[in-house]
């Protein structure tokens, strides 16, 4: 009697069909019988054989990424010996990316960066982190939830009037792999700005954090903004 095993590969927490098949010496298939599969020393059930096949579906459940040894052993029966073979199972993590939007954000006020992200068979990713850059500047991580994760990003001023690039990594864990994605945000310029002679031109601009100079003001405004100047010499 000889009995064969392939070696299988699968993802975490997916069903998985173990198989064995097992053959007299004359390459007849066996007839009768059974088969116990073990996975990594725990058994995880015993099945009857149909025209030498012995086939057992198994979630996994709780099975992290890493190679397993699968263990099919046939037990002796009236007409055919007892025999075993030995297998791998391999658990790779899942493939993700990411998908967003060009973002269109105004300086000092707070703009949501939402992204989805995907396994390779197109479901949204359960869980994981994601981590935000602008221009290689770590801003911030969000938690994955069904697929997205959004960060509320508060818009610094020295990027005041520029093009930047965003980017953000989906961070991998026991069951997804890392992707990355990057876009761009235009950052423009406040509605409204405030100036003070006690202020200073690195300022964000508002009420609480203005300008010194008129013309700084001037020139981080939008088209038919405001500026408000308090009191003192200019």
């Amino acid at each position: 009697t000889s009995i064969t095993s392939s070696s299988l590969e699968a993802k975490p927490n997916s069903e998985i069909l173990f198989t064995a098949r097992l053959l007299d010496e004359l390459q007849n298939p066996v007839t009768e019988g059974n088969v116990t599969f073990t996975l990594a020393g725990l058994v995880l059930g015993t099945v009857e054989i149909s025209k030498g096949n012995a086939r057992l579906r198994y979630d996994l459940k709780g099975y992290g990424v890493g190679e397993y040894r699968i263990q099919c052993e046939y037990h002796e029966s009236p007409i055919y010996k007892a025999r075993s073979c030995i297998s791998m199972l391999t658990v790779t993590r899942y493939a993700t990316s990411i998908t967003g939007n060009p973002i269109n954000a105004v300086v000092g006020n707070t703009t949501e960066i939402t992204l989805n992200i995907v396994d390779e068979e197109k479901y949204n990713v359960a869980n994981g982190t994601v981590n935000y850059y602008i221009n290689d500047e770590f801003i911030g991580s969000a938690n994955v939830s069904n697929g997205y994760a959004s960060l509320n990003y508060s818009v610094s001023s020295k990027y005041d009037g520029k093009t930047v690039k965003y980017y953000a990594t989906y961070v991998k864990n026991d069951i997804y792999d890392s992707s990355s994605y990057s876009n761009t945000m235009v950052v423009s310029h406040q509605k409204v700005v405030y100036v003070s002679p006690n202020g200073s031109d690195s300022n964000l601009g508002d009420e609480s954090h203005p300008f010194k100079t008129l013309e700084h003001a001037i020139n981080h405004i939008t088209l038919f903004g405001t500026v408000y100047l308090s009191e003192g010499t200019y």
